[in-house]
């Protein structure tokens, strides 16, 4: 009969494994956390390629790193406190049962008078990596049809103008999304709020659909301009169809973004798609600040610190291997670009 081990200890296993024979190797400096410069990026991408043993077809640098970040969070993942999400009032506002809003990090409504539970909606917020952006973005579960009003809620009182969605509406014939937006001339209205939407454009070579929408709040008379971006070249537990693809989207998502609410992220559970995102993202921001106060310094990143930081907002961010290494190489093509200009700009100044 085969034994299952819990994944902390099967992570576990194999990371000892590995750091053994790397020590039997002399290797005793193995720094998981280590921040790496810009301009050694592709020679840490290209050693983390590399197989850690000739006899090993499977394991390399990148299994052994991500395998790091899930056994630093298996346990918040399995024995975190959940306490909201798992009220009987709200259990069945979450789109999985496994994938859990915590409750120190959850996005809270504001209250509504007599129901129990109004307050609740699986979503967090995620921090950046730049001052005053402990609430830089909101990552949550696609939308279902029970709780369509909960998500403009929240959109409203939260000061959002972009929401980006990273999934289809079914993929492979399942339902990853109930479609929570309005067609045109057809108002949704959800209590005080009426939703409508009034253009509709496909762009980056149909990859990705503009939506501009409208909240109206019938109690207060004010209304609010809300852009919804949906990626569409983006499989489930897939990769994006290019970096440059999905890079432009990040660059969308900024030049739209015309309030300081937080930018919320989703896809059909919230956490693989949706951690990619606000992680790449969030070092993006951070490499061009720090360019900034440091113009003459080489900035520097960690992956695995940006996703442990992204998981202890919301369990399970950045879902598989597969993300883990395309989080690099967006990274890599990305902070590229950014340092070229930056030393184009900074030798334009010295003439």
């Amino acid at each position: 009969m085969p034994c299952y081990l819990p994944i902390r200890t099967r992570i576990e296993r194999d990371m000892n494994m590995h750091a053994f024979k790397r020590q039997q190797e002399g290797d005793n400096s193995i720094d998981f956390e280590l921040e790496i410069p810009v301009d050694k990026l592709r020679q840490h991408i290209e050693k983390l390629m590399h197989k850690l043993d000739p006899n090993d077809v499977i394991y390399n640098g990148f299994d052994e790193e991500f395998n790091f970040v899930e056994y630093k969070t298996a346990q918040e993942q399995f024995f975190g406190d959940y306490k909201s999400a798992m009220l009987a009032v709200n259990k069945n506002k979450n789109r999985f049962s496994n994938v859990l809003p915590p409750e120190a990090t959850r996005v809270k409504l504001i209250p509504m008078e007599g129901e129990e539970g109004s307050d609740y909606i699986n979503a967090n917020y995620v921090s950046g990596f730049t001052p005053k952006s402990e609430r830089a973005y909101i990552a949550t579960q696609g939308p279902m049809t029970s709780t369509f009003g909960d998500f403009w809620r929240m959109v409203w009182e939260q000061e959002v103008a972009i929401v980006v969605m990273l999934t289809k509406e079914v993929e492979n014939g399942r339902l990853k999304c109930d479609k929570y937006w309005p067609e045109v001339d057809e108002p949704l209205v959800l209590g005080n709020l009426e939703v409508t939407i009034s253009d509709t454009e496909e762009t980056l070579k149909s990859e990705l659909i503009e939506r501009k929408i409208t909240i109206h709040d019938k109690k207060t008379g004010k209304s609010r301009p809300v852009l919804q971006l949906q990626y569409i070249a983006w499989p489930d537990h897939g990769l994006p169809v290019s970096t440059t693809a999905f890079l432009s989207l990040i660059d969308e998502a900024y030049k739209f973004n015309n309030t300081h609410g937080p930018i919320v992220v989703h896809c059909s559970a919230g956490i693989g798609r949706s951690g990619t995102f606000c992680t790449v993202d969030a070092i993006v921001e951070k490499i061009k600040l720090d360019l900034k106060n440091n113009p003459d310094d080489e900035p520097k990143v960690s992956v695995v610190k940006a996703v442990l930081e992204a998981r202890a907002r919301r369990p399970g961010m950045v879902q598989t291997k597969e993300q883990y290494m395309f989080v690099y190489l967006a990274i890599l093509e990305k902070a590229s670009e950014i340092v070229l200009k930056h030393r184009e700009a900074r030798k334009k100044q010295a003439k």
